[in-house]
């Protein structure tokens, strides 16, 4: 549900995987979005969007953070855009 109204608001994601999960992602709807595969540890989901960050461990559903900071949401998009570039 959250594909679709990304679309009508035409909202942009792009995401980095670690390439062993690139037959999962396939499968997803979102894939259509621009994802980048790569060879090595990334941070795993990590949501940014404008100044705020959403951590989720996928092995504890129950529990999730958000962090709203200006500073630290710059400093994880140069991060994300650093190995975005270099793929």
């Amino acid at each position: 549900e959250f594909y679709e109204e990304r679309k009508k608001k035409g909202l942009v994601v792009k995401g980095l995987s670690p390439t062993e999960l690139k037959p999962i992602i396939e499968k997803a709807k979102w894939t259509k979005e621009c994802v980048k595969y790569v060879n090595f540890p990334i941070p795993t989901s990590t949501f940014i969007f404008q100044d705020k960050i959403v951590l989720i461990p996928w092995d504890d559903g129950e529990v999730s953070f958000l962090i709203h900071s200006k500073q630290l949401s710059e400093s994880f998009k140069q991060y994300f855009y650093s190995i975005w570039n270099k793929c």
